[in-house]
């Protein structure tokens, strides 16, 4: 049986990006799964910045953020932009396993 996204993820995915309350942050997991949803419609996770979070503050973590297409990219179809936004984020999402610091994700997604 298929796991049905969770309200968070799919709240996101209407509003076309993560934030204000109540979720400004999506999980390692979460954007994960939103990606995923991504890859089965026209749209496309466009900006994905990363932020650590401690008990005294969120601290921006730009080697772990993805910004804009890369150059031509706009001219692919939202299906191909899709899969390479996917194809990035796990890529993302294997490297920030590998900290020690608890990392989240603020995105913005694209569609036509």
């Amino acid at each position: 049986m298929r796991e049905t996204p969770s309200a968070d993820v799919l709240a996101i995915f209407s509003a076309g990006k993560s934030g204000p309350y109540p979720n400004p942050y999506l999980t390692d997991a979460q954007l994960l799964e939103l990606s995923a949803i991504c890859l089965q419609s026209d749209r496309a996770i466009h900006t994905v910045e990363a932020f650590a979070i401690t008990e005294d503050a969120d601290t921006a973590r730009p080697e772990f953020s993805l910004l804009d297409d890369p150059p031509g990219g706009w001219a692919d179809t939202w299906q191909e932009r899709a899969r390479r936004s996917h194809e990035e984020i796990v890529e993302l999402v294997t490297k920030v396993r590998e900290q020690p610091d608890r990392i989240v994700f603020e995105v913005w997604l694209d569609w036509e």
